[in-house]
């Protein structure tokens, strides 16, 4: 019974230890390879346009009963 538990305990340290190698890997690649935001691929301008829309203010105008597309 001795060399089964063996070989249980030498494949369940292997496993252990290859999921602590690749979690290490993963923080310390994390750690490495600096913070992006984003700035070094520039400005997409789709993404500008959808912004603009999103955050330009709709006015509505009482008198007339619609929504304003542009300040006038």
């Amino acid at each position: 019974m001795a060399k089964q538990e063996q070989r249980f305990y030498d494949s369940f340290m292997l496993v252990l230890g290859i999921f602590a190698g690749l979690i290490l890997g993963i923080i310390f690649m994390k750690a490495f390879m600096g913070v992006s935001d984003g700035a070094a691929m520039g400005p997409d301008p789709t993404t500008e346009t959808m912004v603009e829309e999103r955050i330009r203010p709709n006015l509505y105008h009482a008198e007339l009963g619609f929504i304003l597309d542009e300040v006038q």
